[in-house]
């Protein structure tokens, strides 16, 4: 909001919510991938934001009021963004759901399996091993 004169209205209803180290990650990229697509194309406003808990799923609903998707838009082979979310929540075992928001805007809702959080840090592989 500082640095781009976008508003962001954050609701969280779930404080406890503790997901996997992946999810979290994956949900935080996404989050930033997002915001930078409302500044940058869609000349938005204002961000809604809400997470929470739905059944076994974790649920980040980011909507704009910005100038919306066209269908092409979708179709477009330089679309890196909305394809690295897709592949993203793919990997995750979730899914994206894109719709327009009336008058106009984008609404971008992303449900990912809720798996418990480790207390641990995550195993980092490219560690050389000790001897």
């Amino acid at each position: 909001a500082q640095r781009t004169g976008i508003t962001c209205n954050i609701l969280c209803t779930d404080h406890d919510l503790d997901p996997d180290y992946d999810t979290a990650l994956a949900l935080f990229r996404i989050f930033q991938e997002a915001l930078t697509n409302v500044s940058k194309h869609a000349r938005g406003s204002e961000v809604n934001v809400r997470l929470m808990q739905e059944g076994d799923e974790v649920v980040l609903e980011i909507a704009d009021n910005g100038c919306g998707l066209a269908a092409a838009d979708l179709q477009k082979p330089r679309s890196f963004g909305l394809r690295g979310i897709r592949e993203r929540m793919s990997s995750l075992g979730g899914r994206l759901d894109l719709s327009p928001v009336a008058p106009h805007g984008t609404r971008l809702v992303l449900r990912a399996p809720l798996l418990p959080g480790q207390t641990e840090e995550p195993q980092n592989n490219n560690r050389s091993a000790q001897r």
